[in-house]
């Protein structure tokens, strides 16, 4: 029963998709909605980075910004996914480093048996060469992998609303095809408002309070 259950129930889910096709007026709302939704999402982040719940500034967003519980209540979801995301790779990166440390003590270890064995003084300081840098890369992937552990300790994600490829590019107009600071600091600004969402639900009119499409 349960699988039939299942089953009917994945027969009657669907996911649509569209290209609107819109006037410069509602292309101009749709706008102002995502810079509106963006700048909340951003302040939402940085009150959490204060060590405030995300949950915890909800009556103050909704009179500060103008925006519904429903909007609210969907930011703060998808803020805490984006978090949960970053943070998880975070933590599957560090162990990758802690794989490629014990690669690297593995091999020292091996050298460190030919040493002991040869007497050849050309091959011996070859070993002791190879031994060198291996332990150098270790203290270059410990370190690395400090300042992630750190991050994951404190819970910092660090996310960079625009993209941090984006961000850098100002240091450098020319190299990345900017005539002037001004041209970089409009992309910067589309980039940082580019979407936004609008979770719906069936007791709602037309299944969302916030964005309707009408036929």
């Amino acid at each position: 029963m349960n699988t039939r259950s299942e089953h009917l129930t994945a027969a009657l889910t669907a996911t649509y998709q569209t290209r609107l096709k819109v006037s410069s007026d509602a292309d101009a709302v749709l706008s102002a909605v995502a810079e509106r939704m963006s700048q909340v999402e951003r302040c939402l982040y940085k009150e959490i980075r204060k060590g405030r719940s995300s949950g915890s500034p909800k009556n103050e967003f909704l009179t500060r910004f103008g925006i519904t519980a429903r909007y609210f209540n969907f930011t703060r979801m998808s803020l805490d996914g984006k978090i949960d995301s970053v943070l998880s790779n975070l933590k599957r990166v560090v162990g990758e480093y802690d794989d490629r440390i014990k690669g690297q003590q593995s091999r020292i270890a091996k050298l460190s048996k030919r040493l002991k064995t040869e007497k050849c003084p050309e091959k011996r300081k070859s070993i002791l060469a190879q031994m060198h840098q291996r332990k150098r890369r270790i203290a270059t992937l410990e370190a690395r992998k400090a300042r992630l552990q750190a991050r994951l300790d404190n819970k910092d994600p660090a996310i960079c609303f625009g993209s941090k490829r984006l961000f850098g590019a100002q240091h450098r107009l020319t190299e990345n095809g900017y005539s002037s600071h001004a041209e970089w600091r409009e992309e910067w600004r589309r980039s940082r408002q580019a979407q936004f969402g609008a979770v719906g639900s069936k007791d709602e009119t037309a299944g969302n309070q916030t964005c309707q499409l009408t036929l």
